[in-house]
């Protein structure tokens, strides 16, 4: 298994797939807000912007996704903090439950935001999601809770989790 890395534009479908098998995943065990099926323009659009990264495995497919882009969403951030948003992390079935996350994703991107000068990692989630929180309360520390207006507009209450870059 490789280490996180940018994401080519002609693996682009794979990442549609991985996020497609995510979100199915986390309907069966959660909850989530992504459309489905994730829609490609916006995998274009993050990857445009060379904020779309992978995981891939040893025979060089996309097995895991993440963005890590540098604007915060206002609705969400309210200050002038430099920082790397980690967003629409997803991790297809062939590596659910092993941590990829925990000993990859994270980890390269506290890596990332220190050879940038940055200050902290910030990512959110769901409020209602107990078992995602539990996950980046191991990982971040939580900075309280927000509403906002989703991109299906309805009012959702997120919970944003940051990370001190040392």
């Amino acid at each position: 298994m490789s280490e996180l890395s940018r994401l080519e534009f002609d693996e682009i479908p794979d990442a549609q797939e991985i996020y497609n098998q995510a979100i199915l995943y986390a309907r069966s065990v959660g909850m989530i807000d992504w459309e489905f099926p994730f829609p490609e323009s916006i995998i274009e659009e993050y990857w445009d912007r060379n904020e779309l990264y992978c995981i891939r495995g040893e025979m060089e497919d996309v097995l895991a996704v993440v963005r890590l882009g540098y604007e915060p969403n206002p609705q969400i951030w309210k200050d002038d903090v430099d920082a790397l948003y980690l967003g629409k992390m997803a991790v297809g079935h062939k590596l659910r439950g092993q941590s990829i996350a925990s000993r990859l994703i994270i980890p390269a991107s506290l890596e990332i935001a220190t050879v940038k000068g940055l200050d902290e990692v910030r990512l959110d989630c769901l409020a209602d999601n107990q078992r995602l929180r539990g996950f980046y309360k191991r990982h971040f520390s939580e900075q309280g809770e927000v509403e906002i207006v989703s991109t299906i507009n309805a009012n959702i209450r997120l919970t944003r989790f940051a990370n001190a870059v040392k």
